[in-house]
């Protein structure tokens, strides 16, 4: 036997070829088997699923495929993943995605300390049969923040589903580790907190801890009198509000344009109205903040007139139907 013969491991065959003979795989056996062998061979098979913008976007979104995703994440009676099975595939996507320096690890007082840490920018939790609780939440939050020694990118976009078991108190602790956002992306709101006080609560917490957020986008919530306050006083630095699918209360909507003194930009899509006909939709349109010899004006953006407030109001709830 030549003793000068190199041996070779998983790990060190060629990436190119792997990833040609792994995409001729079905799904079901690259994320149920394949993904598990080893790190290299997990970044991989799910870079073809999850990640995007050179591994630093997770996007849970991507295992929209079908009966093969249920098949690998079995679904519970009431249609989602279950709660055991959703934490093996964060556990698993986090580890492969870790940071490359095995040496180094994150040693931080905030309950952080010995575990590698991820290096994404952005991460889409929003999926249908994904039902994310406050320990999901928690966990993924712990993982990615900045190690010490090993500077890991910060993450600055989050897109989040509220629903049945995502907490104020879950939010609120997994939001400590995010204090780097400048995007994020809130709801649908799903389950008894759609209308309480649940909402109210995680509003303040993304104002506590993300004092660098400029955008804001809301979706499947009520615009009303006590949500609107909360935005105005949490979110003063938000200069993008995106409304989607929410039920929108004119006076709510007042106060926002009103009290955020560096909103810009407000955009409207699908929207209910709160007032009168709760049939009636808004039309979706785009709102622009103008200055006007220094009177704060707004206009529709492919209307050339700025109007003031109340005008404005008048014509978005008259082009209701």
């Amino acid at each position: 036997m030549d003793s000068k013969r190199k041996t070779t491991n998983w790990e060190s065959l060629n990436s190119d070829l792997l990833l040609h003979i792994f995409l001729r795989l079905e799904p079901l056996f690259l994320l149920s088997t394949i993904a598990f062998v080893c790190r290299p061979w997990g970044r991989l098979c799910f870079s073809r699923f999850l990640t995007k913008d050179g591994e630093k976007t997770l996007d849970l979104g991507g295992l929209r495929g079908g009966d093969w995703s249920r098949q690998v994440f079995p679904t519970e009676a009431n249609g989602y993943v279950g709660k055991v099975g959703l934490m093996k595939l964060i556990r698993a996507v986090m580890d492969v995605y870790s940071c490359d320096d095995y040496g180094r690890v994150c040693d931080r007082d905030a309950g952080g300390g010995g575990v590698r840490v991820t290096t994404f920018r952005k991460m889409v939790l929003s999926f249908r049969f994904l039902e994310f609780v406050d320990a999901h939440l928690i966990y993924v939050a712990q993982r990615s923040i900045p190690d010490t020694f090993f500077r890991s990118p910060e993450l600055r976009e989050l897109s989040l589903p509220c629903r049945r078991g995502i907490t104020h108190k879950g939010f609120s602790r997994a939001i400590r580790y995010w204090n780097e956002i400048e995007k994020m992306s809130i709801g649908p709101f799903i389950g008894p907190f759609t209308q309480n006080y649940d909402t109210y609560r995680i509003i303040e917490a993304a104002g506590i801890c993300c004092k660098k957020l400029e955008v804001l986008i809301l979706s499947g919530c009520f615009l009303n009198l006590q949500l609107s306050p909360e935005i105005a006083q949490n979110l003063k630095r938000v200069k993008l509000l995106r409304l989607e699918r929410v039920h929108v209360g004119k006076v709510a909507l007042k106060n926002i344009l009103s009290k955020c003194k560096k909103l810009q930009k407000v955009e409207i899509w699908h929207c209910l109205a709160l007032e009168g006909n709760e049939s009636d939709f808004l039309v979706s349109c785009e709102i622009k903040k103008n200055e006007v010899e220094g009177v704060i004006k707004w206009s529709l953006v492919g209307d050339a007139e700025p109007h003031n407030l109340k005008n404005l109001l008048n014509i978005l709830w008259q082009r209701s139907n």
